[in-house]
């Protein structure tokens, strides 16, 4: 899109006289392109491999026959679209990832066979941040974190962003399940996880831990996510032993976990805070933060609660055509 508008900008700013392409589809992408080229009365289309020159001067016949030809050229393209479609689907179908691989995974070729297979660089360290997060003691930006010191990057070497974490964690890819066009289906790929460490982590970002309500150990810890080893930078994360609130390292990068009791971390943050007054328009910057940082958890749910309906919408239609296909004994019964 970028290079076709600088190309009629170009056309525009210089006056040019004629513009040589090779045949109609390889002009257009659209109809809107048609338009716009269409508008440019100074310029002299010369479609080579179809030896028509098209201009302003040229006959309403000449200019409907090209017309003809942009419209065959948009259902030549939407029918390789939707065979392209249909092909990608019915991969899907079969266990094959049909598209790019999930960060974790490469693309290959087996056997004439594209396919995916887990990336000896990425995949251990996609395992292991999946694994952390399914503890339940940690968030999915601490999760980011961790993953950011076991030197997990995006295939650009880029610090992973908390959605794209988010967006892993929620991925059934990880349990060798392909997803395409509201579909799932067994892949034939190499899961990472398990699936009972896939469905834990799906419990704790919806606020819930295996089934019942995430106990109050995981609720109280006041200053997760807050502090960072003074010895090798990683996060500080929270546990609860026989009662107790402990906080340590996270480990990652080999440090030593000692714990230290959440009262004696208040106690040290309460003598450094005595005689600090907040300023009212620091005061305002708080609150705005906090805001934002609700406003984030908000769009998660909302987010979570549109995948549900979704996938809600696609099993009701299944249920019903299913039972028009038993009214109509199109499915025997011995099939249910």
């Amino acid at each position: 899109p970028l290079v076709f508008a600088a190309m009629l900008s170009q056309i525009k700013r210089e006056s040019v006289a004629c513009l040589l392409v090779e045949k109609t589809d390889r002009l257009y992408r659209n109809l809107h392109d048609y338009v716009k080229v269409d508008d440019i009365v100074d310029v002299e289309v010369h479609l080579i491999k179809e030896g028509e020159v098209l201009s302003a001067a040229s006959n309403s016949d000449k200019h409907f026959m090209h017309g003809i030809r942009v419209l065959m050229a948009r259902k030549y393209s939407m029918n390789l679209r939707e065979e392209t479609m249909k092909g990608m689907l019915q991969k899907a179908r079969d266990g094959v990832w049909p598209t790019k691989a999930p960060l974790g995974y490469l693309n290959v070729t087996v056997e004439s066979r594209k396919v995916i297979q887990p990336d000896p660089e990425r995949a251990p360290k996609v395992r292991a941040m999946i694994e952390r997060y399914a503890k339940g003691d940690v968030s999915i930006a601490q999760t980011g974190e961790y993953a950011h010191a076991l030197g997990l990057t995006t295939r650009k070497g880029k610090r992973l962003a908390r959605c794209e974490v988010h967006a892993i964690l929620r991925s059934k890819a990880y349990i060798g399940v392909v997803t395409w066009q509201g579909e799932e289906h067994p892949g034939i790929h190499e899961p990472l996880v398990d699936q009972a460490t896939w469905v834990r982590c799906q419990r704790i970002m919806e606020g819930r831990n295996l089934g019942h309500e995430q106990p109050a150990s995981a609720r109280e810890h006041v200053y997760k996510g807050m502090f960072r080893c003074g010895r090798c930078g990683c996060l500080i994360s929270a546990q609860t032993t026989k009662g107790k609130v402990y906080y340590a390292c996270t480990g990652a990068k080999g440090c030593k976990r000692v714990g230290v009791r959440e009262e004696a971390i208040t106690a040290a943050i309460a003598e450094r805070l005595r005689g600090v007054t907040i300023r009212p328009e620091v005061l305002g910057l708080l609150k705005e933060a906090l805001k934002g940082s609700l406003d984030d958890e908000r769009a998660l749910r909302e987010e979570r609660v549109g995948e549900l309906e979704s996938r809600r919408k696609t099993l009701k239609a299944n249920l019903e055509q299913l039972y028009a296909d038993r009214l109509t004994e199109t499915v025997p019964l011995s099939v249910l």
